[in-house]
């Protein structure tokens, strides 16, 4: 039993882990490289990302954090690395302190082969740190359609290839974290520019609305005055004309009544004439009291209307009438 155990553990250590306890002839499958790292160099190490690179690229943009991708090489290089840099307790410490991710793979897996060739890696082990883009106010922190790829070729700040230990990799840490601090007041700077220019721009709008407002309420009390100009001059012309029509009236009534005491006068000239040579017996004397006392008499011939009597009776009120006026 102890010698199964301790074959199980030489093959996790070697980068294989057999499927089955039991029985090592069996199929191996390649472990994930956490467990290749405890298995061979303990359990004192930054904690691994347990996602792929695609979901640690993901996570690094939402919790705006650097990203360390640590590629593992084969050969005494990359052993002393993971003895004593990424063992660090410097290392360690200063990644914990600060959240940053810690995703851990083979120079040699799929994703691994993915950023050699992308990013031109060729000595290792390689130590690369990448600096998510910070994310404006009004982007999703989560993005479904993230090219991880892209990201890294975007995101990239350092990358140690080759020999290195556990002061550059804390040295390049550091200026990571310093940077992504940079980043991101620019990014707050620019946030805040343009949160104050949309403050300006809709202070803008607002003051040209009151403007157009005013301008509108302006316009509006012109028309209204202008409105009631016109009414008021059509009224005038309208009272104008009905004054023009009342006196061409009343100069119409007057020529007329005019003309009908003149036509009255000559008729009762023209009787009075007739009266007078008439004899006494073929005359009358008709004596009216008017209102003021005074008494009004005037011959007739016997032989008038009554027509004729009421007629000289209206001449008399008439007059009597326009006397009272003119008095």
């Amino acid at each position: 039993m102890q010698n199964t155990d301790e074959l199980r553990r030489r093959d996790v250590a070697g980068g294989r882990l057999p499927t089955s306890s039991n029985a090592r002839a069996r199929a191996f499958t390649t472990p994930t490289f956490p467990e290749m790292f405890e298995a061979k160099y303990g359990n004192r190490h930054p904690p691994f990302f347990s996602g792929s690179l695609r979901d640690a690229f993901g996570e690094a943009r939402v919790l705006q954090k650097p990203l360390v991708v640590y590629l593992h090489g084969e050969g005494p290089s990359s052993d002393l690395t993971c003895r004593e840099a990424l063992s660090s307790s410097l290392f360690i410490e200063l990644l914990e302190t600060h959240g940053c991710l810690f995703a851990a793979t083979w120079s040699r897996s799929r994703e691994g082969v993915a950023l050699q060739r992308l990013l031109q890696l060729h000595a290792f082990p390689c130590l690369l740190i990448f600096i998510p883009n910070p994310i404006f106010a009004n982007s999703p922190p989560r993005d479904p359609n993230l090219n991880w790829l892209r990201a890294a070729h975007n995101w990239l700040h350092t990358a140690l290839q080759g020999s290195w230990g556990e002061a550059e990799a804390a040295s390049h840490a550091v200026g990571a974290i310093d940077r992504l601090e940079e980043l991101q007041q620019i990014c707050n700077e620019k946030q805040e520019a343009l949160r104050q220019t949309q403050i300006l721009r809709r202070e803008q709008e607002a003051a040209f609305e009151e403007i157009q407002r005013q301008e509108s309420l302006r316009l509006s009390l012109q028309r209204e005055e202008k409105r009631q100009q016109e009414q008021e001059l059509q009224r005038r012309q309208q009272e104008a004309r009905r004054q023009e029509q009342k006196r061409a009236k009343m100069q119409q009534q007057q020529q007329l009544l005019q003309q009908q005491r003149a036509a009255a006068a000559a008729d009762f000239k023209a009787q009075d004439e007739e009266c007078s040579k008439l004899p006494p017996e073929q005359r009358a004397t008709i004596c009216l009291k008017l209102a003021c006392g005074k008494r009004i008499t005037r011959i007739f011939s016997s032989s008038s209307s009554l027509s004729l009597l009421y007629r000289w009776c209206g001449c008399v009120a008439e007059y009597c009438e326009v006397r009272r006026q003119l008095s």
